[in-house]
C-alpha cells in the first residue's frame, strides 16, 4: 500500500483522536511515537477499534496502513515537534485549539511565519515633530498585521526599530516584545531627533548589529531591513554601498520613500528590487500603502523560505493559521539546519585534513 504523506496523516489524526480507541491507547501511541518500530502496533490497535466503528475491512486496512506509516513519519520528527503536534491535535479534538494567533489592525494576523525585521526610522529635522508622529502611526500599522514570536525556536517575527537622523539610535532590539501591544506602545513613544539624514549610519549599524544573538537574531530567520525616509541621504554613495553589504548579508531591504525630496533613483539602489520601492506624495497619505507594504514584507519571507500566511494565501493577509503548512514548514526548516550543520562539519573536517597535511609535509622535509 501507499505510503500516507505527512499532509494526509494531519487530516486523517483529528478522525483518530475522536474515536474510542484515543482515551485507552493515548498516551501508549504518544510515547511510542518517535520510536519506528510502533507503527505495527498503533497500526494494529487502532484498526482493531477503528474496525468496530467503521466496518472491519476498512478499519484493518486503514488501521494498517495509518499505523505503519505513522510510525516512519513521526520517526522523523524532533521530539519537540513530535510534542507540538500531539498537543495541538488533542486541542483541537477537545475545543480547546490555541493557534498562534494574536488581533491585528482588521482581526486576525495576515501574516505568519520566521523573519527577523529591522525598521531604519528616519528622524530628520525636514520631517517635523507632526509628520513624525504620522510615521510612528503607519509602522505601528504594519507591524500589527505580524504574529509575533513566542520566544521558541524558529517561530514568528521579531521587529527591531533603529532611528536615524545626524547620529543612530536603536530605539529597541529584536527580542525586546512579544505581544502586540507592547510593541505598538513603543512604538508609538519613539521620540523625535530632527537632524540630519545619514541614512548609509543607519544600514551600517543594522549590519553590524541588529541581527546579532544577543539582540535576538535567529539562525535561519529571513532577514529584511526596511528603511522609511523622506529625502535624499547626505552621502548617497555611502548609503548605496553600505545598502550592497546589508544584502550580501543576506537581508532583502524594503525602502519607503514620502515626499517629493526622496531621489527615486537612490531607493531602487537601497532596494536592488522594484518590487520593493514604496513612494507617496506625502506623510498625509502614508497610511494608504499600510496594507501594501504588509504584504509584500510577508511575502518576501514567504518567496524565501520562511512564512506561512493566513489561509496558505501568500500574501493574503486574512485567513487563519494553517496547522499542516507550519507543521510542514517546520520539518523543512529543521533538514535545513542539519543540512547546513553537516556541510560545516564537512568543511571543518577538510580544512583539518589540509592542516595535517601541511604539518606532516613540512615535518618531512625537516
Amino acid at each position: 500500500m501507499a505510503r500516507i504523506g505527512l499532509s494526509s496523516l494531519l487530516l486523517i489524526l483529528p478522525v483518530a483522536l475522536a474515536c474510542n480507541v484515543c482515551e485507552q491507547q493515548g498516551l501508549n501511541w504518544g510515547m511510542a511515537m518517535g520510536q519506528g518500530n510502533t507503527g505495527g502496533n498503533t497500526g494494529g490497535n487502532m484498526g482493531g477499534s477503528m474496525g468496530g466503528n467503521m466496518g472491519g475491512s476498512m478499519g484493518g486496512s486503514m488501521g494498517g496502513s495509518m499505523g505503519g506509516n505513522m510510525g516512519g513519519n513521526m520517526g522523523q520528527m524532533s521530539k519537540e515537534q513530535q510534542q507540538m503536534m500531539m498537543q495541538m491535535m488533542w486541542q483541537q479534538q477537545m475545543g480547546m485549539a490555541n493557534w498562534p494567533q494574536q488581533n491585528g489592525w482588521g482581526g486576525w494576523a495576515g501574516c505568519q511565519g520566521f523573519a527577523d525585521v529591522v525598521i531604519l526610522l528616519d528622524s530628520s529635522g525636514s520631517i517635523g515633530e507632526e509628520n513624525y508622529r504620522k510615521q510612528l502611526d503607519f509602522v505601528s500599522r504594519v507591524v500589527s498585521s505580524f504574529q509575533l514570536s513566542n520566544g521558541q525556536a524558529r517561530s514568528g517575527y521579531q521587529f527591531s526599530v533603529v532611528s536615524f537622523s545626524q547620529s543612530v539610535k536603536e530605539e529597541f532590539p529584536l527580542n525586546r516584545f512579544r505581544t502586540q501591544q507592547q510593541l505598538r506602545d513603543a512604538i508609538r513613544a519613539i521620540p523625535f531627533m530632527g537632524e540630519n539624514t545619514d541614512t548609509h549610519k543607519a544600514l551600517e549599524y543594522s549590519l553590524r548589529n541588529s541581527f546579532r544573538s544577543e539582540k535576538g537574531g535567529r539562525f535561519g530567520a529571513i532577514k529584511i531591513v526596511m528603511v522609511i525616509t523622506d529625502g535624499r541621504s547626505n552621502q548617497p554613495t555611502e548609503t548605496e554601498n553600505m545598502a550592497n553589504e546589508v544584502r550580501k548579508m543576506g537581508a532583502m531591504i524594503v525602502a519607503i520613500g514620502i515626499g517629493n525630496d526622496v531621489d527615486p533613483d537612490e531607493l531602487r539602489k537601497i532596494s536592488a528590487n522594484s518590487s520593493n520601492v514604496f513612494r507617496v506624495e506625502n506623510f498625509d497619505v502614508l497610511s494608504t500603502i499600510a496594507d501594501t507594504v504588509e504584504r509584500r514584507t510577508c511575502d518576501i519571507t514567504i518567496d524565501l523560505g520562511g512564512g506561512v500566511s493566513g489561509g496558505g494565501q501568500s500574501g493574503s493577509g486574512s485567513g487563519s493559521f494553517n496547522m499542516q503548512d507550519y507543521m510542514r514548514w517546520t520539518m523543512e526548516q529543521e533538514l535545513m539546519q542539519k543540512e547546513r550543520e553537516s556541510a560545516r562539519k564537512m568543511l571543518e573536517a577538510l580544512e583539518n585534513a589540509q592542516v595535517r597535511g601541511h604539518s606532516v609535509g613540512h615535518a618531512i622535509e625537516l
